[in-house]
């Protein structure tokens, strides 16, 4: 989506959701439903949460969801949705640049959907 290479990402993201019309579909996407629908809950990992679809579903169903995001208005907006459903325990997000590394940390599950 970076048009320039030399754009800093953090940049990018942040005026995207700060200007662009995104707003949540309030549905995890279908592909992860099938695939975690049949696994015990454990840990799981999102990386490019956005506004959290997919980790509110995974902490609904029972996981330890976090949500990796490098845009601070995407994660509250995520946060703020979580907390709506009563999910603010089982649903984190944090800030990520996924260009320098992983968050730390043991996942049973990992998604970038």
């Amino acid at each position: 989506m970076l048009s320039d290479p030399g754009q800093d990402p953090t940049v990018f993201w942040e005026e995207f959701y700060r200007t662009k019309r995104t707003s949540s579909t309030g549905r995890a996407s279908s592909a992860l439903q099938r695939i975690a629908s049949g696994l015990t809950p454990g840990r799981a990992l999102d990386l490019g949460a956005s506004h959290g679809d997919d980790v509110i579903w995974l902490a609904g169903q029972g996981w330890q969801a976090r949500g990796c995001e490098i845009s601070e208005t995407a994660i509250a907006r995520a946060r703020a949705r979580a907390s709506a459903h009563g999910l603010e325990n089982a649903a984190q997000f944090e800030r990520c640049d996924l260009s320098a590394a992983l968050p730390p940390g043991e996942f049973d599950l990992i998604t970038a959907l």
